[in-house]
């Protein structure tokens, strides 16, 4: 097994429960059909709103990384956040996760909701 492998092996050793946690929470909350995950790395998080019936979408710069996620299940896209625009018009999803991404790309406000927009209430939901 190659290191990227052992990474992805621990990773969802690690963080599924967390994952799953936060999808039920949202899901039993918010009920969202559409979402969108930005660095969604091997789309850990989108997997586990796809078993809350949602139609999932992820963009991470790595294409070793979403090489792990299950293609089958999610629509993935590369994307560089602080070069591009997201391929997707405004409005598309009932939730965004941007998780820490946000303060390691400065660049990359341009994809972040305005204030008055239907999106702009996205806030960390758990208790």
């Amino acid at each position: 097994m190659n290191d990227l492998a052992k990474w992805h092996d621990k990773r969802i050793k690690d963080w599924k429960w967390y994952f799953e946690k936060i999808a039920e929470i949202i899901a039993k909350k918010y009920t969202p059909r559409k979402v969108l995950d930005v660095g969604c790395s091997d789309g850990l998080l989108l997997e586990c709103f796809y078993k809350y019936g949602a139609e999932c979408y992820g963009v991470d710069i790595s294409k070793k990384a979403l090489s792990f996620a299950p293609k089958e299940k999610l629509n993935l896209f590369i994307v560089d956040i602080e070069k591009e625009n997201l391929p997707f018009k405004d409005e598309s999803f009932d939730l965004v996760d941007f998780g820490t991404k946000l303060p390691h790309h400065p660049n990359s406000k341009h994809i972040v909701p305005q204030p008055n927009s239907k999106q702009s209430h996205l806030s960390p939901v758990l208790p």
